[in-house]
């Protein structure tokens, strides 16, 4: 039995399952991404960043280490302090523009109610300078 996998660029994933030379079968599959909207703020939580993502572990990564010259950046904005995960990116999108608009008492609001500490979230995602996990300086 032989397998084939495309993926494509539209992200749906075709199998062609052939037991035999004469008989194909064909199983398309909608692969399911995960999209995020977060907030960021800093070490004394007076700035807040609303933004959305594909990959929530990769992004928070970049506001750490200042990949992009940016709001994040210009404000030491390193701290993942809520998060929410749909599975469609319109749905993502048009949450993030409506976090964007309000004001920022409802948004801290929402975030004491998943984080009432308001700790860093991704405190053990990536590794310190002496190898424990945590946030990078910033």
């Amino acid at each position: 039995m032989g397998y084939l996998i495309i993926i494509h660029q539209i992200g749906s994933i075709s199998w062609n399952v052939t037991n035999d030379r004469h008989s194909k079968k064909t199983i398309e599959y909608r692969n399911m991404r995960e999209y995020y909207v977060y907030i960021l703020t800093n070490k004394k939580n007076t700035t807040l960043y609303v933004g959305v993502t594909n990959d929530l572990e990769r992004r928070i990564f970049e506001h750490k280490n200042r990949v992009h010259n940016g709001f994040s950046s210009k404000y030491k904005l390193t701290k993942l302090v809520y998060f929410e995960e749909t599975d469609d990116i319109s749905a993502a999108l048009h949450r993030e523009k409506q976090l964007k608009k309000w004001r920022r008492i409802w948004k801290e609001d929402l975030i004491r109610e998943m984080n009432p500490q308001w700790v860093d979230l991704s405190i053990s995602w990536f590794p310190t300078e002496n190898g424990d996990p945590g946030s990078s300086p910033g």
